[in-house]
């Protein structure tokens, strides 16, 4: 058994979910509609591990960290890495874990602190790493935090990383932009 789990894991294959099982509130902001998503990840997918740089409360990555706890000192029975405020950091610890295979890495963090992750996620693009970014807080408009916390130029960057070619010639990066839940 742990033999065919291992071999599912580094696999690549994505794990089957039922996601009509998921129910949305309607009306829900989009990070809150993640958070219940990833509820259902750290449930259904074992191999997961998703990291927020010390806003999972804000990105709502705590939706998985509820559902298991975050790694500790010699204790990394958990699924959840709490990366602190080091987004760049965060991103090649993805980076290292896709490399290594078995584990399916997602980050979490402000859309506007994308701007420290992109030589990571770029890298991770152009070597086809399956690293998840979730990018909270994307509106335009500026916020209760003030204009640092604005995205305004990252939206066209990561636009234009989308077009990045691999050494296939293929697209390297799949931007989605969800509306609403």
């Amino acid at each position: 058994e742990l033999a065919a789990k291992f071999a599912k894991f580094f696999s690549g294959d994505a794990p089957e979910i039922d996601y009509s099982a998921i129910e949305q509130k309607a009306g829900s902001a989009t990070r809150a509609a993640s958070a219940t998503v990833l509820a259902a990840f750290a449930d259904q997918v074992e191999n997961m591990i998703v990291s927020s740089a010390d806003l999972a409360n804000s990105d709502k990555t705590d939706g998985f960290l509820k559902k298991t706890k975050a790694f500790e000192k010699g204790d990394f029975t958990g699924q959840f890495l709490q990366s602190g405020v080091a987004e760049l950091t965060m991103a090649t610890i993805a980076n290292g874990m896709a490399l290594h295979g078995g584990v399916i890495p997602v980050v979490g963090t402000f859309f506007v602190f994308s701007d420290y992750m992109k030589p990571a996620a770029r890298l991770a693009a152009l070597q086809q790493l399956p690293v998840k970014y979730v990018w909270t807080h994307d509106a335009f408009r500026v916020g209760e935090d003030g204009p640092t916390h604005q995205p305004i130029e990252q939206e066209a960057q990561i636009r234009l990383m989308e077009k990045l070619k691999n050494h296939h010639g293929e697209n390297s990066m799949l931007v989605l932009r969800p509306a609403d839940a």
